[in-house]
C-alpha cells in the first residue's frame, strides 16, 4: 500500500502504475516550467480599472489569455469571463481594493479542464498548472518557481523562504523545497471536492502578488527570529480571513517594524512600533464588539432566512471571507432568487403570493403521481447521479413512504448545483432532479402570472454540466425498457406493506454527514491528531485528522474508526481504512488551535422540525426550518461513527455520557471474560467486578434525563456491539431496558424511542422479505437468490434477538411483527434447483464447443457454488464430476502446448494458463473471452519460463 504512493524522481525508480503516472505528471510540470511561455502567445486580455466618480485611480493590464478549446469551453464576452480567467481577475481585484499597487503579469493558456498560468515578476516566472476537475478525477493544483532571483541571492534577508512556505502549508498545500526552488501541490489527499479545490485556487491568486515579496519584507524586519515567526503566523491568519495582505499598512514607513498604532501628538504623528515580545499586534488588531453578531442574526431573523448559527470560537476576529461565508453569500442568494426584495426601507421578505419555498418530498410525490415524461426524466437523471455518490455528501430532508428523500450540493467550477434524490429502502437512488439555486421554490412577478418552478428535469442539461466539469457520466442513456422497468419497480416498492413509524429527532442531537470512505460502524472516544501520541493509545478510539499520510498507518491500524477533514475516498485515508477494514468517512470542518497548542474542530450539524403529512396518497415526513448550527469537537468526545450511512454523531464528554459508554463497554467485556473462564477463583473475582459495574450502570440508567443519551442507551442494549452475542443475555438486556422505561423523568420518551427503533427494524424486515418473496422465483443467477435471502435472514435474526431482549412483560406492551422464513427457504431452494438443472443442460450442450470453453468454466464454478448450498445427491455430484474431468484433461493438454512459450497474448488462452502468466493476466484473458474482442485493452505477458531461462 505504501508503494501506491511512491514519488519516483527517475524512470528507474518507478515500480507501480501509480508511480509511473506520478513521474510523468511531474516530468510534464518540469517541462512546462522550462518552457516559460514559449508556446502560443495569448490573444485576449482583461484590464482592471479602479476609479472614483471623478478620476481613474489605478489600471492593471497584466492579464492575458488564450483558449485553445473555446468550442467546448466557456466563451469570452463582456458580461461573462471564463472561470479560469475570472478567478485571477477577482484575486487581483481584491488586492487592488486593499491598496496593492504592484502586480505580476499573467499569461493563461486554457486546454479544456487543464489550465497553465505563467505568472511573471519582471523576468522571473512562476509556473502554475491547474486541473479544474473533481479531485477523484485528477483535479489538482501544482506550482513551482524560484523564490529568490539569482541576482538577489546575496542581498536577500531570508533565502530559506520560511514565510512563503508557512503560507502554503497554512493553506494545506504539500510543499517541497530544494534550495530556493519551491514546489507546492494541492490534490485529492487534501481536497474534499471541486468546490474546495476552486477555493484554494482563489486564495492562490490572491497570494500571487506577494510570492516574491513576503520573505523579503518579513526577513528585513528589525525583530528577533521568534518575533518574525509570530509575524508570519499572524499574517497567514489575516490572509485566511481577508484573502488580502496589505503589507504596506502593516509596517512602518522605514519598513523595519510592525506598525501597532499612529499616535497624534503636538509634534505631529508618531508611529507606535510593536516590540515583538508580547502577542502580535498591528493597527488592525481589534476586538469584536459585544453583541455584534447577535445584532446581525436579529436582523436576518426578521427576514426569516435560514442562516447557520456558529460558535464564538469560529469568529475570533473580523474577516471579509468569514463574513461572506457566514452571512453575505446567503443574503446575496436570497436576493437573486427573489426570497427577499429591496424596498426604500431596506430589505424585506418577499410576499408569500410571489415566492414560496417547496419541499422536495412533495415534489417527488407530484412527479410520481403525474408519471409520463417527468417521471421518465427523473429516473434517467437518477442513473446519472448514481456514479457521483462517492463524491457527494447527502443530507436526509424527509421520507416518502419507506423511501428517503435527500439533497446534496454538487460542486462545479465556481458554483454549486443542488441535487435532490429519492432512495429506496436499500439506499439505491431511484429518482432525482436538480436546481441551479440553493433551494427548491416557485415564484412569479405578480399574482396574475402562473407560478414558475426552478426544479429541473432536463437530462441533457444535467449530463452536459457533468461532462463540462469532468465528472463521470454514463456512457449511454438508459433504454426505454430499462426506464419502464425501473418505474414499475418504484411503484411496486412503494406499494409494499409497512408499519407506520413516527420519525424521531432527539433534542440536542448532533449528527454531521460526510463521504463514505470505508463501510462499518464504531463507537468510541475521539483523538484529534497524532502529535505526541503512541499508536497503542488509539485502541478503541476514533482517529480524527485533517489528512492522512502513509506515516500514520500504525495509528490507523489501532484505531476503531477513521474520520478525515480533507481528501476523498481515494485519498490515503480511504484506501488504508478499506485495507484495514475500519469504518471511515470524510467530513467538512475547520481546525482551530488554543494558545496552549491543543486543537479543536468546528463542525456544522443540521437542525430541523419534523412534520408528518399525506400528499398525493403518500405518507410523507418533511424536515422543515432546516438550518445549520456550528459546534466544537474536542479530544475525548464520545462519537458514533456510522460509515454505512456516512454519519458521525457527537455525544460529547459530559460525566454521564462517558460513564454510560464505559459502563456498557465494561459490562460486555466482563460477561465475555466470564463465558471463557473455568477457574473458580478468577470467576468469583470477575463476578464481583460485574456486580460493581452493573450497580453503577443501574444508578446511571435510573437518573438519565438527556433524550440523546436515552436513544444511545436503547440502541446499545438492543442492537449495539457492546452487549451482543456472549457479552450479555436476553434477561440482562430486558432488565436494563426496564430500568430505562421505569425512569419517571424519561420513561414515556424512552417508550417512544423504543417503538421508533423497533419500527425501523421491523419495516426493514417486512420490506426485504416482501421483495425477496417476489423476486427470487424469477432470479436468473444464484446471487439474485442468495443475497436477498441472506439479507432477510440477518434482519430476522436481529428481530428475534430484540423479541427475546424485550422479555414477556415488554412484548405485551411493545408489539413487534415477525414472519416465519420457512416459505423463503423453500422458494430459494426450489429456484436454486431449477437454475442448477438449467446450468447442467448448458454444460452438456457446450461441452463440444471449444469456442465457449471459458463460459463453460464459468458455469462449472456456478454449479460448484450451488451444490454447496443445496443438498445435492452423490449421484448428481458424480455426473458433474465426470464432465469436469474431461474439461480438466483438455486444460492439461492446453497448458502443455504453451509451457515453453516466453510471451503469451489474450488469444493464446485464459484461466488455464494462470501457472505461467499469473492470476491477473489469466483473469484479463478470461474477461476478453467472455466479453468479446476489444473488451479489455491490448496486452501481453512475459511468462515465468522466460525468467527461469
Amino acid at each position: 500500500l505504501v508503494q501506491m504512493f511512491e514519488d519516483p524522481h527517475s524512470i528507474g525508480e518507478v515500480h507501480t502504475l501509480h508511480g509511473l503516472k506520478r513521474y510523468l505528471h511531474q516530468k510534464g510540470l518540469q517541462l512546462g516550467f522550462k518552457l516559460v511561455d514559449q508556446s502560443k502567445s495569448p490573444n485576449q486580455s482583461v484590464s482592471l480599472v479602479l476609479a472614483t466618480n471623478s478620476k481613474v485611480v489605478s489600471v492593471i493590464q497584466n492579464i492575458n489569455f488564450a483558449n485553445f478549446e473555446s468550442i467546448s469551453e466557456e466563451t469570452f464576452t463582456f458580461n461573462e469571463i471564463p472561470f479560469p480567467i475570472k478567478i485571477v481577475v477577482e484575486g487581483f481585484e481584491r488586492q487592488l481594493l486593499h491598496g496593492q499597487e504592484r502586480f505580476p503579469s499573467v499569461n493563461i493558456f486554457c486546454y479544456g479542464n487543464e489550465v497553465h498560468y505563467f505568472v511573471w515578476f519582471r523576468n522571473h516566472p512562476v509556473f502554475i498548472r491547474i486541473d479544474y476537475s473533481p479531485p477523484l478525477q485528477g483535479g489538482m493544483i501544482d506550482l513551482q518557481y524560484f523564490g529568490v532571483s539569482n541576482y538577489e541571492i546575496a542581498d536577500h534577508p531570508n533565502i530559506y523562504l520560511d514565510a512563503i512556505r508557512y503560507f502554503f502549508q497554512f493553506l494545506e498545500f504539500d510543499v517541497k523545497m530544494n534550495g530556493t526552488h519551491i514546489q507546492a501541490r494541492y490534490d485529492k489527499e487534501r481536497a474534499l471536492d471541486l468546490n474546495q479545490l476552486c477555493e484554494r485556487v482563489k486564495y492562490l491568486f490572491c497570494l500571487a502578488p506577494y510570492l516574491m515579496d513576503l520573505d523579503w519584507v518579513i526577513g528585513s524586519l528589525n525583530l528577533p527570529s521568534d518575533s518574525k515567526k509570530k509575524v508570519v503566523k499572524a499574517w497567514a491568519e489575516f490572509f485566511a480571513y481577508w484573502a488580502a495582505l496589505p503589507i504596506n499598512k502593516f509596517i512602518t514607513k522605514d519598513r523595519l517594524g510592525i506598525l501597532q498604532d499612529i499616535l497624534i501628538t503636538t509634534e505631529g504623528e508618531y508611529e507606535l512600533v510593536w516590540s515583538g515580545e508580547e502577542d502580535y499586534r498591528d493597527q488592525y488588531s481589534i476586538k469584536i464588539p459585544v453583541d455584534f453578531f447577535e445584532n446581525i442574526f436579529e436582523s436576518i431573523k426578521k427576514l426569516e432566512l435560514s442562516i447557520p448559527k456558529f460558535s464564538e470560537e469560529s469568529f475570533t476576529r473580523f474577516g471579509q471571507i468569514q463574513l461572506e461565508k457566514k452571512f453575505l453569500n446567503y443574503l446575496r442568494k436570497a436576493l437573486s432568487e427573489g426570497e427577499i426584495i429591496q424596498t426604500p426601507e431596506g430589505y424585506e421578505k418577499a410576499p408569500e403570493d410571489l415566492f414560496q419555498r417547496m419541499h422536495e418530498a412533495i415534489h417527488f410525490a407530484e412527479i410520481i403521481r403525474k408519471g409520463g415524461k417527468d417521471l421518465e426524466s427523473s429516473v434517467a437523471i437518477a442513473q446519472a447521479v448514481i456514479p457521483l455518490e462517492q463524491t457527494l455528501k447527502f443530507q436526509t430532508t424527509g421520507t416518502l413512504e419507506s423511501f428517503k428523500v435527500q439533497s446534496a450540493s454538487l460542486a462545479l467550477r465556481g458554483e454549486n448545483l443542488k441535487v435532490y434524490v429519492l432512495r429506496d429502502y436499500n439506499g439505491i437512488i431511484k429518482l432525482a432532479f436538480f436546481t441551479h439555486e440553493d433551494s427548491l421554490y416557485q415564484k412569479r412577478q405578480s399574482i396574475n402570472e402562473s407560478w414558475k418552478y426552478n426544479a429541473n428535469l432536463s437530462v441533457l442539461e444535467f449530463v452536459s454540466i457533468l461532462r463540462y466539469n469532468n465528472y463521470s457520466v454514463p456512457g449511454t442513456e438508459p433504454s426505454f425498457e430499462l426506464i419502464d422497468e425501473e418505474i414499475q419497480n418504484i411503484k411496486d416498492a412503494l406499494a409494499l406493506s409497512q408499519k407506520p413509524v413516527l420519525q424521531k429527532h432527539a433534542e440536542g442531537e448532533k449528527i454531521l454527514y460526510g463521504l463514505r470512505a470505508s463501510p462499518g460502524r464504531a463507537t468510541g472516544r475521539i483523538l484529534l491528531g497524532i502529535s505526541g501520541r503512541l499508536p497503542e493509545e488509539f485502541n478503541d478510539h476514533i482517529f480524527i485528522a485533517s489528512s492522512i499520510s502513509p506515516d500514520d498507518n500504525a495509528f490507523l491500524y489501532h484505531a476503531a474508526g477513521i474520520v478525515a477533514t480533507g481528501g476523498g475516498i481515494l485519498s490515503h485515508a480511504g484506501l488504508i481504512a478499506t485495507q484495514f477494514n475500519k469504518p471511515a468517512i470524510i467530513i467538512s470542518g475547520t481546525w482551530k488551535q488554543e494558545s496552549d497548542g491543543s486543537q479543536f474542530l468546528l463542525y456544522n450539524t443540521l437542525e430541523y422540525q419534523v412534520e408528518q403529512r399525506e400528499e398525493n396518497a403518500f405518507n410523507l415526513t418533511l424536515h422543515h426550518d432546516l438550518h445549520e448550527r456550528e459546534y466544537q469537537m474536542q479530544d475525548g468526545d464520545l462519537v458514533i461513527l456510522d460509515a454505512n450511512e456516512g454519519s458521525l454523531q457527537v455525544l460529547g464528554q459530559e460525566r454521564d455520557t462517558i460513564a454510560l459508554f464505559e459502563g456498557f463497554k465494561s459490562l460486555g467485556k466482563i460477561n465475555e471474560d466470564i463465558s471463557n473462564i473455568n477457574d473458580v477463583k478468577e470467576l468469583l473475582i470477575l463476578r464481583g467486578k460485574k456486580l460493581h459495574v452493573r450497580h453503577q450502570l443501574e444508578k446511571l440508567l435510573n437518573r438519565l434525563s438527556e433524550p440523546v443519551l436515552v436513544e444511545f442507551a436503547l440502541r446499545e442494549i438492543l442492537i449495539g456491539k457492546f452487549l451482543a452475542e456472549n457479552k450479555s443475555n436476553p434477561e440482562e438486556r430486558s432488565y436494563l431496558l426496564n430500568l430505562i422505561l421505569n425512569n419517571k423523568e424519561i420513561g414515556i420518551l424512552a417508550e417512544d424511542y423504543l417503538n421508533h427503533i423497533i419500527g425501523q427494524i421491523e419495516n426493514k424486515f417486512l420490506l426485504s422479505y416482501s421483495k425477496a418473496i417476489k423476486n427470487i422465483p424469477n432470479a436468473k443467477y444464484p446471487f439474485e437468490i442468495v443475497m436477498p435471502r441472506l439479507e432477510v435472514l440477518r434482519i430476522h435474526e436481529l428481530v428475534d434477538s430484540i423479541i427475546t431482549s424485550l422479555g414477556a412483560n415488554l412484548s405485551e406492551k411493545i408489539q413487534i411483527e415477525s414472519k416465519d422464513v420457512y416459505d423463503l427457504e423453500k422458494i430459494s431452494a426450489q429456484r436454486l434447483e431449477e437454475l442448477r438443472r438449467n446450468r447442467l443442460e448448458e454444460v452438456q450442450r457446450l461441452t463440444k464447443n471449444r469456442e465457449r470453453k471459458e463460459y463453460l468454466r464459468h458455469i462449472f464454478r456456478q454449479l460448484g457454488r450451488m451444490d454447496l448450498l443445496l443438498n445435492t445427491s452423490s449421484e448428481q455430484l458424480n455426473e458433474v464430476k465426470k464432465l469436469k474431468q474431461k474439461f480438466d484433461i483438455d486444460d492439461a493438454v492446453y497448458c502443455k502446448k504453451y509451457a515453453e512459450k516466453f510471451i503469451l497474448r489474450p488469444e493464446d488462452g485464459a484461466f488455464a494458463l494462470s501457472p505461467y502468466v499469473g492470476w491477473k493476466a489469466a483473469n484479463l484473458a478470461e474477461l476478453e473471452h467472455l466479453g468479446g474482442t476489444g473488451f479489455v485493452p491490448p496486452w501481453f505477458v512475459i511468462t515465468d519460463k522466460a525468467f527461469q531461462t
